[in-house]
């Protein structure tokens, strides 16, 4: 039911949430941090998410946490790091990554 998804991402992660959202007609929002690749930056904004580049990057999880709680925004990534130990989702994306390198390896 979220209107809005998000992420933590300095390029590839928030390409691909940013695609995804704008074939689903969801707003993206990539959180990343200063100085991040510029190329990248300019692919998510293709797909019309927002970047909002913080100068701390250790800023990006709570701003994520607090989204979910006031805006119930979907949060694709971690509330923090390291990625262990966080947000569930996040875990089971890895675990995806996993299974389909080992189905690749045949």
């Amino acid at each position: 039911g979220a209107k809005t998804v998000a992420t933590a991402s300095s390029g590839n992660a928030g390409a691909s949430l940013a695609a995804y959202a704008a074939r689903a007609g969801l707003k993206c929002v990539v959180t990343t941090f200063a100085g991040s690749a510029g190329a990248m930056l300019a692919q998510i904004r293709k797909y019309g998410a927002t970047v909002l580049p913080l100068v701390n990057k250790m800023d990006r999880w709570s701003l994520l946490e607090q989204a979910a709680a006031r805006y119930d925004w979907f949060i694709a990534s971690p509330y923090h790091g390291p990625v262990v130990g966080s947000h569930p989702l996040g875990i089971e994306g890895y675990k995806t990554i996993a299974y389909e390198i080992v189905e690749q390896q045949d």
